[in-house]
């Protein structure tokens, strides 16, 4: 049994979840979703996911810069020595530039059209928000899902301690029986001792349990941020699911899984890149204003005149050493790599479901043969202990009787526990939301 108690830790990667100090008292008792509430509340992942929509929401914003114009004030100032001149055979001459000049102007550049451009920009960035959004469904389910397995294994143990302490108590009573029958005659030291024996393996059984349990509180308080000095206690039933079969394969809706999701918003990203690439190769039209201050002009170098500049100019390249081509040629093979993907997590979801499924029945079906043998168990020991009082058995024999009612309770509970587990596999192979 302790080898089944052990199953219980699962192998998912979990972030570092720091503790927490100095929290105000708490209820010490959580129900599942109060557990996972916790968790969700306390996952600094979490955090971290909100500020990559931020900073890709921040990336939208920087997308939509071409549609607005770029204005700079322009300050220029540069000294020539000898400036050029004209000289006339007479023996004059004529100075058409100024030794120091100056330009004051404010320069205004607007993109008119850039065939679309600017659009596929914003649409890769608005993709992007949507992926780190998603990516917190990603993260709250898996925690979820993980914490459902922490807080049933908790529960399991705690019922397993249970039954060995039931069965302590019931060797005790073994034991003070051996004593009377020892005192009459009845029954010999070795019988004491093997009582004793039996007792200290229940014990060690009971400590293993309670090791393994202290185990899954641990990382229960992790998960939710807590002291590992706070008091942890979990509330819920650990009945037997009475339920014939579960959902067949055909109610699986892969857009339900959040990695299924994920994994679809990655491919609209590499659309949204394919569509970009399209546009590099392809033409600009600007206008451009500037207004300000120069000197120079021929009627007097040295004065400062207004003056003013417009003009329209269409950018059109001629070769960019095929960048256009393997950028389209990359996005392409981004979305065939996703969808491959996608088709590999499909057939890897029928797996989880059928495994989910045939784990519930067959848990279910060993449930019923435990109820018989714990049915027959009970029986057994009745029919021991006047047996044993009429000195026909051993204490051996009783002691094994009664180990064995222990062992087919255990049993039970852990086939009643395989049975929650597989229900939830399934729910998370399903993709459905656990979480408020």
């Amino acid at each position: 049994m302790i080898k089944n108690v052990l199953l219980i830790t699962v192998g998912l990667l979990l972030m570092a979840v720091p503790c927490t100090y100095g929290q105000s008292a708490t209820p010490d008792s959580l129900t599942l979703q109060e557990a996972i509430h916790n968790v969700l509340e306390n996952q600094p992942g979490l955090n971290e996911i909100q500020d990559q929509v931020k900073a890709a929401q921040a990336r939208v914003r920087q997308a939509h810069v071409n549609n607005y114009p770029k204005a700079a004030a322009i300050v220029d100032y540069s000294h020539i020595n000898p400036v050029p001149s004209v000289s006339f055979a007479n023996g004059g001459s004529f100075t058409i530039a100024p030794y120091n000049n100056y330009n004051f102007n404010v320069a205004v550049n607007q993109t008119l059209y850039d065939f679309g451009r600017t659009n596929a920009d914003i649409a890769l960035a608005k993709s992007q928000v949507l992926t780190a959004k998603d990516q917190a469904n990603v993260v709250k389910w898996t925690l979820s899902y993980y914490t459902v397995q922490v807080f049933y294994g908790i529960l399991f143990l705690h019922h397993g301690i249970k039954v060995e302490n039931e069965q302590i108590s019931t060797l005790q009573q073994d034991l003070e029986l051996v004593k009377k029958r020892q005192e009459s005659g009845a029954a010999t030291n070795y019988d004491l001792l093997t009582t004793k024996v039996q007792i200290a393996t229940e014990k060690n059984r009971k400590v293993d349990l309670e090791n393994t349990q202290e185990k899954q509180l641990i990382t229960l308080r992790k998960l939710m941020g807590w002291d590992q000095s706070r008091p942890v206690t979990v509330k819920g039933s650990l009945a037997a699911d009475t339920t014939n079969g579960i959902w067949e394969t055909s109610n699986l809706d892969m857009n339900m899984r959040p990695d299924y999701q994920i994994l679809k918003d990655k491919e609209n990203i590499y659309k949204k890149q394919y569509d970009l690439a399209r546009t590099v190769e392809l033409p600009s039209l600007n206008a451009e204003g500037v207004a300000g201050f120069k000197d120079g002009y021929p009627s007097d170098l040295n004065k400062l005149f207004g003056n003013i500049l417009l003009g329209v100019n269409l950018r059109v390249p001629i070769f960019s050493g095929y960048i256009s081509r393997y950028k389209q040629q990359e996005a392409k093979a981004q979305i065939q790599l996703v969808k491959d993907k996608k088709q590999k997590l499909a057939r890897n979801v029928k797996s989880e479901v059928a495994q989910a499924q045939s784990d519930f029945e067959a848990a279910r079906k060993k449930l019923k043969t435990a109820n018989l043998q714990i049915e027959q168990a009970n029986e057994q020991i009745k029919l021991a202990r006047i047996r044993y009082e009429n000195g026909v058995i051993t204490n051996q024999d009783l002691l094994d009787s009664e180990t064995k009612l222990a062992q087919a309770r255990l049993q039970r509970l852990n086939y009643i526990y395989q049975m929650k587990l597989s229900r939830y596999n399934l729910q998370k192979a399903l993709g459905e939301k656990i979480w408020k």
